[in-house]
């Protein structure tokens, strides 16, 4: 048994290369994302009808978990000779944001807590769900049940599972005024990675230049010199408008009238 679990802690914690990766559209892959489903439907099972202040202290819960899990994704990266290599442990990418919004929301309060539930009610809940249909940075390095693999699914159905919590539980109700909040707060985080792939030759926020071995490739050759100004401005304003379209298609990310009162 004792031989069985070293085993285990070795693939789990393998350098990148050791073992096949899972690949997207494998197994593994449905795999992770059905349990990543199942996880967000349990939780808003249980979730969906707690007071606004059981609501505010699980988010701070949940998003101390996450930082916790970050920093542990941060060491595996250091040790096994990333240092240097910014991109791949450095949290500044769309969705590592969400970790920011978290903070805000969880314990900022007036307008700062408000930008970091605008955040988590849309460009979170977007990118959480587009990475789950197609995870392209853990599955493509390593094999199912490696701790990076793991994570990434349980980073990002818990970015689902915030994003839809925070809209159907009426935490807070977006409009289309609160795209100006939506759209500064990712430009802050654009322009901040800008400045750091400028001085240090990386590509945080994949402003600089495609994650290759992606569409973003093509996307690449077709924008030029463009690309850049126009994925930040994508970033900034569809996310949050494919939400707004989707609230007013279907009530379900609207609280229910029949909910008790928040």
């Amino acid at each position: 048994m004792k031989q069985f679990g070293r085993k285990f802690m070795h693939y789990f914690f393998a350098d990148p290369g050791e073992y096949k990766p899972a690949g997207i559209l494998s197994p593994g892959h449905f795999l992770l994302a059905g349990m990543a489903v199942f996880g967000i439907y349990e939780g808003l099972t249980h979730t969906l009808l707690l007071p606004e202040a059981a609501l505010r202290s699980l988010i701070r819960k949940i998003i101390i978990v996450l930082w916790v899990l970050e920093c542990i994704k941060i060491h595996f990266r250091i040790r096994t000779g990333s240092e240097a290599d910014y991109d791949t442990w450095v949290p500044l990418y769309f969705c590592s944001i969400t970790l920011y919004a978290g903070i805000a929301s969880g314990f900022g309060r007036g307008i700062i807590q408000h930008i970091g539930d605008v955040f988590l009610a849309s460009g979170g809940l977007i990118a959480g769900i587009c990475f789950m249909l197609y995870p392209s940075s853990s599955l493509l390095i390593y094999p199912t049940f490696h701790f990076l693999s793991v994570h990434s699914f349980i980073y990002h159905g818990t970015m689902t599972y915030l994003g839809i919590l925070m809209n159907r539980t009426g935490l807070v109700d977006l409009t289309w005024h609160d795209l100006w909040y939506y759209a500064l707060y990712v430009l802050m985080f654009c322009i901040i990675a800008l400045i750091i792939n400028h001085r240090r030759g990386c590509n945080l926020m994949f402003i600089s230049a495609p994650f290759h071995g992606t569409f973003l490739d093509t996307v690449y050759k077709i924008l030029g010199k463009s690309y850049t100004v126009v994925l930040c401005l994508v970033q900034m304003i569809v996310p949050y408008v494919v939400i707004m379209m989707f609230k007013t298609w279907t009530p379900l990310l609207t609280r229910p009238l029949w909910y008790p009162h928040l």
